[in-house]
């Protein structure tokens, strides 16, 4: 006699992950800003509302805010990339790299 198992669990994206993840967004380009002095306050807030947008509705894909010597972006430099299951935004600074997953 032989018993099997399935468990089957299913997670709906939900705009409170997607203002979850923008916040993620929002802090890594703020801690830019110290650096830099740029982005303003304002232009912060307008890529979050863009991501959460983007996000909810699954049009974004990949996402990186950073500056650029060249082609190649120099750090600090922040992404991000997008499934229809899973959201993936990594930091990348001084030699460190922290990822933050998410479904």
């Amino acid at each position: 006699m032989s018993a099997s198992y399935t468990y089957t669990d299913s997670t709906t994206f939900t705009v409170t992950h997607a203002r979850h993840m923008a916040a993620k967004v929002a802090t890594d380009l703020k801690r830019i800003q110290r650096l830099y002095g740029v982005p303003p306050d304002e232009r912060i807030a307008a890529f979050e509302a863009e991501v959460i947008a983007l996000l909810k509705l699954g049009y974004l894909g990949t996402a990186t805010f950073g500056y650029r010597r060249g082609e190649q972006f120099i750090e600090p430099t922040v992404s991000g990339s997008a499934s229809r299951d899973s959201w993936v935004w990594t930091t990348t600074s001084a030699g460190s790299r922290r990822c933050w997953a998410c479904w």
